[in-house]
């Protein structure tokens, strides 16, 4: 194509590769992989040496690589197990919610912020992904406090999710009409798994997913990244984040194969290799690259804010541990 380059994809790639190396070389680096690559993204964007910056083409995939990361996080969702403890989970996200619009709050009320609802969101929200991770690295996703913190992060994730989708709703018609529109997308969402579930009672299509199951999974990854895709359109033409969709569209993955390989037993070690080996690491080096170190820098008031809001963050996720 005339006029288009892949040099700064190129550079992209070479840096979440060369963190994959740091990883294999320093195998005591425990660290998530994202703690790498967003420093890594930093360092070859337009704060640090300037190897490459956001064009098109990296910008697309950096929003694939968003979607993928919240699509991933909702098939994580085990809703089999979320009866039993939706309970200390909704009022533990309940009681964070609260401590983080208090305190956000009050840093408004010092001149320290200007965005209280947004910040308390932050404070409030958890990476079910990352979570997962760490929870499977310890061999502790099928303990009971595994399912636990599953059940915690489970509700916190989608909580904030819904939450930053109505905040960053391009909707002007206010909260009523944004709520009303999130409730569309849901509604559509329970018609599909419906739908889905409908369609396993259909023996022609227990036959051709039968034969799909036994021959390979390709196919089953393009329906899902086609799921994917359909509902992030479906958010973006209603005025929603297109995380809300993704998330929707993973969490519709985690009911249909709810025993992580119904659909096929290869399907989510495929579907996971797609999104962490190359979307994700993507979306994770270009957020890095778009961090203005120069502005943060530049502020002095910033600099002091970043261990208070650490501070803060243990609050406001660390004391509603105690419910549990």
């Amino acid at each position: 194509m005339e006029g288009t380059s892949f040099i700064n994809l190129l550079v992209v790639i070479a840096a979440f590769v060369a963190v994959s190396l740091v990883r294999g070389i320093v195998p005591r680096l425990s660290l998530p992989t994202a703690v790498l690559e967003i420093p890594a993204g930093v360092i070859i964007g337009p704060a640090g040496l300037h190897l490459a910056q956001v064009d098109s083409i990296v910008a697309t995939l950096s929003l694939l690589g968003l979607a993928f990361l919240l699509f991933l996080a909702g098939t994580e969702i085990a809703f089999e197990t979320l009866g039993s403890l939706i309970k200390p989970a909704a009022l533990s996200f309940a009681l964070s919610l609260c401590l983080a619009l208090l305190v956000s709050y009050g840093l408004q009320l010092q001149g320290l912020i200007e965005t209280p609802l947004l910040l308390a969101i932050t404070l409030a929200a958890t990476a079910l992904g990352i979570v997962v991770g760490v929870l499977k690295q310890a061999s502790q996703t099928q303990t009971t406090f595994g399912q636990l913190v599953i059940a915690g992060a489970s509700v916190a994730d989608f909580g904030t999710v819904i939450l930053l989708a109505l905040f960053f709703s391009r909707e002007s018609g206010g909260v009523g009409v944004q709520f009303l529109l999130v409730s569309s997308l849901l509604l559509f969402a329970v018609l599909v798994v419906l739908a889905l579930r409908q369609a396993e009672q259909w023996n022609r299509l227990r036959v051709l997913f039968s034969r799909l199951n036994d021959n390979n999974s390709e196919v089953l990854l393009g329906w899902a990244f086609f799921l994917m895709v359909s509902f992030v359109t479906l958010a973006e033409r209603l005025g929603l984040e297109v995380i809300l969709g993704a998330f929707i569209a993973g969490a519709i993955i985690g009911l249909v194969d709810h025993k992580g390989g119904t659909v096929h037993r290869e399907f989510r070690q495929k579907l996971n290799a797609i999104g962490c080996g190359l979307f994700i690491p993507i979306f994770m080096v270009t957020t890095g690259m778009r961090f203005d170190i120069g502005g943060l820098l530049a502020d002095k008031t910033s600099l002091t804010l970043i261990p208070l809001l650490l501070g803060l963050l243990l609050l406001v996720r660390g004391l509603p541990a105690l419910l549990y």
